[in-house]
Formats: structure tokens, C-alpha cells, sequence
């Protein structure tokens, strides 16, 4: 499903058993990965001595064997051609130097290696961002600049006696105080638009490929980057460009309601006319599929902090919520090329937006009903 996320309909761009960096790992990203990929060899780093230690005793709690934790700074990496995945999520956009951050990663991966990376949406952090340096502002009057304690209270303060949505001060009423110190007072924080996130990655030798399909932008129902106008040769002139022109325009336009810069990169090499995603779906219209059943399990915690496996079992995936996703599915047939079987359900092939929302409701690793046969 990953393979089948970033386009590869031969499922074989990331092997059976791929080498895995887990880059800026946490307490828990080490952990899904682990979880997900259990063949996979993984290296999962972290400046956070904290951090390691609950990530690696969570890892003992759930058994699992196949992850080395390193102390180490993605600054100072020097991995070469190593791994075939590299995630890296919610980090870069916390580092000094983003650039060297990122051209660490882009040289650790393989020639044919894949990267997860999420960054920051300038739309989506006006508000977090402008606090803090309204914050920084406040404590310097205060005479107490860079003191946690006094840059802390002065940030509750603002946050919850300043002109805020009461929708914000509510969701962090009762947050910890490490959640809302992560919101309001990070010290150093990036954020870019599509623009300077191409900018940022082609300097690292790295390019956008395609979206990765996540489960906030999903519980919104924001599964594209794609938007329609009601003017037939505006919608026309937007199909016509480039991905990263698209997606740039779907950033300006939708704005703070953009979806999250959450995407799957690779080396920098040229393809045709820069339009991936479309050939993506061009592809996914040539492909025939098969159902996917499997069954899901999950790890309850214990009083004592660790985890245990539960012997209960359902049906994985769920059935759809969607009800043109449920009627694909319940009519698949691994005779027949996707493209034929939408065309027998009179869905518009040309209509790009539907396509691939199609693609990424049946397809990926957030919605895996379908996988390819051919």
C-alpha cells in the first residue's frame, strides 16, 4: 500500500524488506513505523535523550525487535545512500537550518529512495506564530526574555484572556502543559507555502511527488489538493499546469483550509512535464485490482505504562463511509482495468479531481480496499 501511496503501481520502488530512518523519531513515531513495516530494518534518531527513552521502552513493551535508537542530530547525519524510506514529520520546520536538515536526508536516501515529510502550512500557523513573537514581545518588557516559567504564563495569559476564538481557548484548556508549549511557545519554527517548500526540497536535490494522504487532512474530508471552478476554461487553464503550479494556486486560493504539506519526495530527476499525479492517475485507470481483506488488532496499555496485544479481531478495512467508495470496491473486478469499470459506472475519466480522489480513497495507506494485480 505504501508503493501503491506514492504512485508505484508494480509495487516495487520500496522492497519486501526495506531499510528504514525514522528521522526526528519522538515517543511514538519509531513505534507505528515498526509496527507497520514489521520486516522492515529501522534506524529511528532523536536529539531527545526523553524522548528515546520512552520511545525505546514502549518498543520493549510491544516486542518489537526491529529498531536501533540513536542519539543524533539530523545536522550531523552523515548517512549515504542508505535507505530505501526516510520519515520525517513535524521536524524540519523546528531546525535552525532547514536546508542542511534536508540535504542530510536527501543524501541518506537510495537512488530510488522515497521520504514522508511534513512540514508546517504557513496558512495554518498565523496564529501560533504571530503569539509567540507577540510573547518574545511581552517578556522582553518584562525584563525576564528567553525565562520558560515567565514566557510560559505570559503565553497561557494570552492565549486565554486575548482576543482568541473560544474554539481556541477551549481545545487547549485542558491540554498538557508539553502540547501547549509545542503550539505557543516553540523557539525556533519554519513554515512554508508549496512554493518554498519545491524552493527548500530542490535545494536539498529533492522533489515533490505527490501528496501523502493523512488522517487529519482525512477526518476533514480534504483528500486533494485539487479545487474546481464553475468556469469550464478556468478549470481547463488549472489541469493544464505543472503539479507544483496547481497545488501552489490550491495554497493561495483555499488558504488556512489548504490541506497540510505532508508529502512523498524523491531525488531530484526531471520527469517529463512536471506533472506526476496526473500520470499517477492516468496509470491507476490501466491497472486492475483485487479486494483487500485482512483484520485489525490493537494494543491496550496497561495500568503499569506498557502495552498488551488484544485477542479481539475485525475486519480490516472497514466498510466505506463513502458510498461511490462502497459501490468501487463492491464492484471491482480483477479482470477489468480500473478505467473500464469507472466508464461502466458513467463516472467521468477526464474529470481529474474525481480520479484521484478515487486513488486516494481506495488505494493508499489510509484507505487500502484495492490492490494491484497488474
Amino acid at each position: 500500500m505504501l508503493n501503491q501511496s506514492i504512485g508505484a503501481w508494480t509495487v516495487d520502488t520500496i522492497p519486501p524488506n526495506p531499510k528504514l530512518w525514522v528521522a526526528g523519531c519522538g515517543t511514538n513515531q519509531a513505534i507505528y513505523t515498526a509496527l507497520k513495516f514489521p520486516d522492515a530494518t529501522i534506524i529511528a534518531s532523536d536529539l531527545s535523550s526523553s524522548s528515546l527513552d520512552i520511545a525505546q521502552r514502549t518498543a520493549a513493551s510491544f516486542g518489537l525487535t526491529n529498531i536501533t535508537f540513536k542519539q543524533e542530530s539530523l545536522n550531523q547525519e552523515t548517512y549515504t545512500g542508505q535507505f530505501d524510506y526516510v520519515v520525517c514529520t513535524g521536524v524540519v520546520h523546528h531546525n535552525a537550518d532547514p536546508i542542511l536538515a534536508l540535504t542530510n536526508i536527501s543524501r541518506a536516501l537510495k537512488r530510488n529512495g522515497i521520504l514522508e515529510l511534513m512540514v508546517y502550512n504557513r496558512f495554518h500557523r498565523s496564529r501560533t506564530t504571530n503569539t509567540q513573537k507577540a510573547v518574545r514581545i511581552l517578556s522582553r518588557a518584562s525584563g525576564k526574555y528567553a525565562d520558560f516559567d515567565c514566557e510560559f504564563s505570559l503565553a497561557k495569559a494570552v492565549v486565554f484572556s486575548g482576543p482568541f476564538p473560544a474554539d481556541t481557548k477551549s481545545r487547549y484548556a485542558q491540554s498538557p502543559d508539553a502540547e501547549f508549549a509545542d503550539a505557543w511557545l516553540q523557539p525556533v519554527e519554519q513554515s512554508y507555502t508549496i512554493e518554498s517548500l519545491n524552493r527548500l526540497a530542490e535545494q536539498a536535490q529533492l522533489r515533490l511527488l505527490i501528496p501523502c494522504l493523512n488522517q487529519f487532512d482525512d477526518a476533514k474530508g480534504d483528500y486533494t489538493w485539487d479545487i474546481s471552478f464553475s468556469e469550464r476554461w478556468l478549470q481547463e487553464l488549472y489541469d493544464s499546469l505543472s503539479d507544483k503550479d496547481r497545488w501552489q494556486i490550491s495554497n493561495l486560493l483555499l488558504l488556512d483550509k489548504s490541506p497540510m504539506l505532508w508529502f512523498f519526495l524523491g531525488k531530484h530527476e526531471p520527469i517529463g512535464d512536471q506533472r506526476y499525479e496526473r500520470t499517477v492517475c492516468q496509470q491507476f485507470l490501466l491497472t486492475r485490482f483485487e479486494r483487500v481483506e485482512s483484520t485489525l488488532t490493537n494494543y491496550v496499555r496497561q495500568n503499569d505504562g506498557t502495552y498488551k496485544r488484544s485477542q479481539i479481531e475485525v475486519p480490516y478495512p472497514r466498510i466505506a463511509a463513502n458510498k461511490l467508495v462502497r459501490d468501487i470496491v463492491e464492484s471491482i473486478d480483477p479482470s477489468l482495468e480500473m478505467g473500464r469499470l469507472l466508464n461502466t459506472m458513467g463516472l467521468d475519466l477526464n474529470n481529474h479531481k474525481l480520479i484521484n480522489k478515487i486513488r486516494a480513497l481506495t488505494t493508499t495507506n489510509l484507505h487500502p480496499y484495492l490492490r494491484a494485480t497488474t
